[in-house]
């Protein structure tokens, strides 16, 4: 009897599917079912990178459906107040994968994020959520990797390139955890000029978050511009850019726990009492204990941090960049 273990959907945030979901998920799957088992993972394309190690196939949702999904909230989905766990248009998708690739004599096991409790609120403030999770670092496909660093090593011209991603909502307007643009375009002058570095701006294209899309038209010496489309290796690719890049500057976006997956120095700005995240059991034993990390927490969010000085930004990062030297 063939033996199917069909997990998500998963229709939640990215930072929640990258700390929370995948390594809940991998946990699971090591230490409850058998070898004999095939694993599916049902999501949003780009993300396979995430499961590579643990599931057979991955299944990513078609445009069509993309489309017609509310943003993601958390572990769910829906606009502001709202939290749904379960979408009809995603429950309809697994269930039509089901009728056409299996049939009545298999044995099916379903595993869903809230059965893992991988969608809650507080997994952002509670230690012991993660006691039965599995994190490890990741790498990306080797032939993305391959394509990705030749091109950073022509781009460098044996210079430290530094990766940046500065999130930007489409509104765009003043988003509680942004920094206003023409900051960051500031500070990325200020980086390129008087540390004497090449700087990438890369975020993947959506039609909720274009991070970084301010920047694509930036016209100035020393910068690439690198939007990832959402494909099969977008993930791959951003870890590839990060782990052939000397370092990364992240704004106040859940993002960031890429790097510490990724195990490379990341310079992050982010809303003020979020540091504490750091004391995480499983962020030290990523990054050796805070090994090459360093969050500038200092402003709240809103207009606070949306107006926060570009001159100390740059003095923060130059004192973490020189570390690394």
């Amino acid at each position: 009897m063939k033996k199917y273990v069909l997990c998500g959907p998963w229709i939640g945030e990215f930072a929640y599917e990258l700390h929370a979901w995948a390594p809940k998920l991998r946990y699971e799957i090591h230490n409850v079912y058998n070898n004999d088992c095939y694993v599916v993972h049902f999501g949003f394309p780009g993300r396979e990178l995430l499961y590579r190690d643990f599931v057979d196939e991955y299944v990513s949702y078609p445009q069509e459906i993309l489309d017609q999904l509310p943003p993601p909230n958390s572990g769910g989905a829906g606009h502001e107040g709202e939290h749904r766990l379960a979408l009809p248009i995603t429950e309809k998708f697994v269930e039509d994968w089901i009728e056409n690739n299996t049939e009545d004599s298999y044995e099916i096991h379903m595993v869903r994020p809230q059965m893992l409790r991988a969608h809650t609120k507080d997994l952002l403030t509670k230690n012991y959520h993660f006691d039965n999770a599995e994190f490890l670092h990741l790498k990306p496909d080797s032939t993305v990797n391959d394509v990705v660093k030749s091109y950073i090593e022509k781009f460098s011209e044996g210079k430290d390139v530094v990766a940046i991603m500065a999130p930007d909502r489409h509104e765009r307007k003043i988003y509680r955890e942004n920094w206003n643009p023409r900051h960051w375009k500031q500070l990325i002058k200020k980086i390129i000029t008087k540390l004497d570095v090449k700087v990438i701006v890369f975020g993947v294209e959506s039609k909720d978050n274009m991070q970084g899309s301010q920047f694509f038209d930036l016209d100035i010496d020393g910068i690439m511009n690198w939007p990832i489309p959402i494909r099969s290796v977008a993930l791959d690719e951003q870890f590839a850019i990060l782990q052939n890049t000397k370092c990364s500057i992240f704004g106040s976006t859940g993002a960031v726990y890429m790097t510490f997956f990724a195990n490379t120095p990341v310079f992050a700005q982010v809303v003020n009492g979020q540091v504490p995240r750091l004391s995480f059991r499983w962020v030290k034993e990523l990054t050796d204990n805070h090994k090459n990390v360093k969050f500038l927490s200092k402003y709240e969010e809103g207009t606070d941090l949306y107006d926060s000085p570009v001159e100390e930004m740059f003095e923060e990062f130059k004192k973490f960049y020189k570390k690394l030297k």
